[in-house]
């Protein structure tokens, strides 16, 4: 018997609200897995400690999904820390709900969250797909809920 796995999303953070996207976790049971090779930010909202605190156990970083070469320090290309670990960790939890990659990145063209996500769908069929800020937006109040508060 074959185990469904979830959907896999991607997601890069600039611009984005983190409101927005710990409702969009909740409205799908998501799990939010920072793929930054160091969970560390200018901004506080972004820190991986300010995270977890928000979004609390719906946070992970998984450093061994991070691009190591994020600095461009061993010349060009994306380098993943460890992506047989990295692979192992996500499958165990796209076993029992969707997960959200998520770095900086605003281009998952040229992010290194896309090359895990490429390498999950190519090992296990995972569905893969890139969440744009567009997609974070609450939906709108139901008609109903109008009439309740119409001021």
């Amino acid at each position: 018997m074959t185990t469904q796995l979830h959907a896999l999303y991607t997601l890069g953070y600039t611009g984005a609200k983190l409101n927005d996207i710990q409702a969009w976790l909740e409205s799908n049971n998501a799990i939010l897995v920072d793929t930054r090779y160091s969970p560390l930010s200018r901004v506080t909202t972004w820190q991986g400690d300010n995270l977890k605190k928000v979004i609390g156990s719906r946070y992970i970083h998984m450093r061994s999904l991070g691009n190591k070469n994020y600095k461009k320090q061993f010349g060009e290309g994306i380098m993943i820390v460890d992506m047989e670990k990295g692979a192992s960790d996500l499958l165990n939890i796209l076993k029992t709900q969707p997960v959200v990659l998520m770095c900086a990145c605003e281009d998952y063209h040229t992010c290194h969250r896309t090359t895990t996500a490429d390498e999950m769908a190519k090992r296990y069929g995972v569905k893969v797909v890139h969440l744009a800020l567009s997609d974070l937006k609450p939906t709108p109040p139901s008609k109903s809920e109008q009439d309740k508060f119409p001021f």
